[in-house]
């Protein structure tokens, strides 16, 4: 299975309508195609994936078998303008190089329309 985190925003973060977001996926020995961010459980952006991201490593140790440490770490701009102001969940959606697609809920945050 895949492993995802976001590192910006933080839950319950109120957000503007177009926001930064930044994290990073990993797979074990498939590694990650793509990783796209949900908002309300709906694709409102697709990341720039690859960055260097040097957490994950450090923290398995060299447990983990993803071909692509270190450059694991992603970043996006979301403009969710289109989305009525409100609470929604932030999560994301990340496609392995095996073609599986793994969906993570994230948390909570808060359009304010902004």
């Amino acid at each position: 299975p895949a492993i995802a985190y976001l590192n910006e925003p933080q839950a319950g973060a109120r957000l503007p309508a177009v926001f930064e977001a930044s994290g990073w996926a990993i797979k074990d020995v498939a590694g990650v195609e793509r990783v796209a961010l949900t908002l309300g459980g709906r694709v409102v952006a697709e990341t720039e994936y690859g960055l260097r991201e040097d957490w994950p490593g450090r923290f398995y140790g060299g447990r983990s078998q993803d071909p692509s440490l270190p450059q694991v770490g992603f970043r996006a701009q979301v403009d969710a303008s289109g989305m009525p102001a409100g609470r929604y969940w932030l999560g994301l959606e990340v496609t392995g190089k095996d073609g599986s697609v793994e969906r993570f809920a994230g948390w909570p945050v808060v359009l304010s329309g902004d």
